[in-house]
């Protein structure tokens, strides 16, 4: 990664990126893909822990422009203080990732965006990710003027039938090892155990 994105990633406080484990063959390594926040807020509301949203870096080339872009994520923070990853095993096969902390959002009151930056480090473009290239939201920034508020949007805190109805969309394809049973009957048989309205900066000095 050039200097110049690096010194900008510390100006809006993305100071320290750390490899985040690959969890994969279990129940909470086999969330569906494109779902990493409901797949994490998920396991949170059943199993505890918290939510750290946060971004991927990728060198990328777009629209014949080289950069890189920090893809917005989430990873589950365990109840035993493991950050873990319970969706990238369906876009790598490696067993860790780079991963750059950023908020704890248990409250899933947060909407991410994802950042891409120009090699030079003096243009960049933060947009919603769709499917579809031509959905995009695309808001072009002056790095100098770029602030950590340019990647988010705030709403308010959702309420119990809000995580449910996240709860019944989120898939995970592979059942318990403990106790054999797929996620539905799970959730179906224990439903909402933690509730969270934590919201916070990670301290990632």
């Amino acid at each position: 990664m050039p200097d110049c994105i690096a010194s900008l990633l510390i100006n809006i406080g993305m100071k320290k990126s750390r490899m985040v484990k690959v969890r994969r063959n279990c129940l909470t390594g086999s969330g569906k893909s494109n779902m990493c926040h409901h797949n994490v807020t998920s396991l949170v509301s059943v199993y505890r822990g918290h939510r750290v949203v946060g971004f991927i870096p990728t060198p990328e080339v777009r629209n014949n422009t080289r950069g890189w872009t920090f893809h917005g994520h989430s990873v589950w923070l365990t109840p035993e203080g493991k950050m873990v990853d319970v969706t990238a095993h369906n876009f790598t096969s490696e067993d860790q990732q780079w991963f750059i902390p950023f908020l704890i959002d248990d409250a899933y009151s947060t909407f991410i965006k994802n950042l891409f930056v120009r090699d030079d480090a003096k243009t960049c473009i933060t947009y919603y990710p769709h499917i579809d290239p031509e959905e995009y939201d695309e808001t072009h920034h002056l790095c100098r003027n770029l602030s950590w508020k340019d990647l988010f949007e705030f709403s308010d805190i959702e309420t119990e039938l809000d995580i449910i109805d996240i709860i019944k969309q989120t898939e995970f394809n592979t059942p318990s090892k403990h106790s054999g049973l797929h996620w539905k009957d799970i959730f179906e048989k224990q439903g909402i155990r933690y509730k969270s309205t934590l919201l916070q900066r990670v301290n990632n000095t």
